[in-house]
Order: structure tokens, then C-alpha cells, then sequence
């Protein structure tokens, strides 16, 4: 099994836009209410990729 950087990961990247979207959605009076409204919606989506991408994940991440 090769190792790839954690960097070229789709599930590090699915995962920090997450993030800053919350973070960020602070900021923002549309972005925040989008995630009051959808909270459920995007959670949901959110947990379904996450499956999605750590099934057909094959390779070791490195961090480095």
C-alpha cells in the first residue's frame, strides 16, 4: 500500500471546508442563517460523504 500526503487527501479537504464554512458562517449574516436552516440537510450530507471517501480511500496518509 503506497502512502499519499495528507494534503492530496479528498477527505482532509471534504473535512476543512467543513470547518471554515462553519468558522466562517460566523461572519456571515447569509451563510449563517443557510446553516440554521439546512443544519440537518448539510450534517447528513456531510456524514454521507465522509463514508463515501474513507470506503474507497485505499491509500496510507503520511503527515509530514
Amino acid at each position: 500500500m503506497e502512502a499519499k500526503k495528507f494534503y492530496l487527501s479528498k477527505t482532509f479537504w471534504l473535512n476543512t471546508i467543513a470547518i471554515l464554512t462553519v468558522v466562517l458562517g460566523n461572519s456571515s449574516p447569509v451563510i449563517s442563517e443557510f446553516l440554521k436552516q439546512y443544519f440537518t440537510e448539510l450534517g447528513t450530507g456531510w456524514a454521507v460523504l465522509n463514508i463515501i471517501l474513507r470506503i474507497v480511500s485505499k491509500d496510507k496518509l503520511v503527515i509530514s
